[in-house]
């Protein structure tokens, strides 16, 4: 059975490096990169930090915004309770 692996920041050193590693070990590897993501017009829902607020024009999951201004939302650490937060932005 093939184990697989999805990387949210592959473009980055650290995620490039996890992604050989886990490549020599027989995983089949995925990754998504913000503006891989948006390129069809989808919102992306990304970690605050790094690229993501280099390529995208966001706002943090609760935050008082008009979200049809922007491309995508961000929280600000890396949690499930957050990360649902955000989804839940996007159906607003």
């Amino acid at each position: 059975m093939t184990k697989h692996a999805f990387i949210t920041g592959i473009i980055g050193q650290d995620g490039s490096y996890l992604a050989e590693f886990l490549l020599e070990r027989g995983y089949e590897v995925y990754g998504l990169v913000p503006v891989g993501a948006q390129s069809p017009g989808r919102p992306v829902i990304a970690y605050g930090r790094g690229g993501a607020l280099e390529t995208t024009i966001g706002f943090y999951s609760g935050k008082a915004v008009l979200p049809e201004s922007y491309t995508s939302v961000f929280f600000q650490q890396q949690s499930v309770e957050l990360l649902t937060e955000a989804i839940r932005a996007l159906k607003k």
